[in-house]
């Protein structure tokens, strides 16, 4: 598969998600919705009562859960359209519970994958991806969550390398850090799918900022 690039609504407030999300449903295919509790990470995001019915658009959406207890979410995620789950191992890490909130997603017929922070050990990971299953991919974030225009962590290379290597028979998606400087290396290293926040969001056309990326990547439009 072609690498696919996913732009992203981070919001803080129910302004700044409205403005977001309106700038971005009608232009894109795929589109990344950040959840924060303000208690796994620092920020707090809307909640999933502002976002609206997402039944009626044409894309595909997904939920990257940044929250202490994301077995709460999951029905809602559901009932509100959303397609794919990405919630994070740091949530609980132990495998059982993992699988659990796996199984959990699955049975109500989305996605579900695993998402792993920059400071999570290669080993941790591995032994986390021997012990579960039913997972459809996982996220490695390109730096710590929570925040945007941070600086990518430059490990991330490897970890994606390495995991690569452990097996090809599941994606890896990354979020964090990726611009028109680092797309190509993700990439070159394993990545599939790539998040892009406010490099394409806060862009003044989002389109353009879209195809640079893409062009990085010598895609045609």
């Amino acid at each position: 598969m072609s690498a696919v690039i996913m732009p992203t609504v981070f919001a803080t407030t129910k302004s700044e998600f409205k403005e977001r999300f309106a700038r971005l449903v009608n232009n894109f295919e795929y589109i990344h919705i950040d959840f924060m509790d303000g208690k796994f990470v620092k920020a707090k995001s809307v909640d999933l009562g502002d976002v609206p019915d997402l039944h009626g658009y044409h894309a595909f959406f997904e939920a990257h859960l940044m929250v202490e207890r994301p077995e709460k979410m999951i029905f809602y995620l559901k009932e509100k359209g959303f397609s794919k789950v990405l919630f994070h191992y740091e949530s609980y890490r132990n495998s059982k519970s993992v699988q659990n909130l796996i199984d959990m997603i699955k049975d109500e017929g989305m996605e579900a994958w695993i998402v792993f922070n920059p400071h999570t050990s290669l080993e941790e990971i591995e032994k986390t991806l021997l012990d579960v299953d039913r997972f459809n991919g996982i996220m490695l974030m390109g730096h710590n969550p929570g925040m945007e225009r941070q600086y990518i962590d430059l490990h991330i290379f490897r970890r994606i390398q390495t995991l690569k290597r452990m097996s090809k028979k599941f994606l890896i998606q990354v979020d964090g850090g990726v611009n028109g400087s680092t797309i190509s290396a993700l990439v070159n290293s394993g990545a599939d799918i790539l998040n892009s926040g406010s490099f394409i969001s806060d862009a003044k056309n989002s389109r353009e900022a879209y195809r640079i990326l893409k062009n990085e990547l010598n895609y045609k439009e």
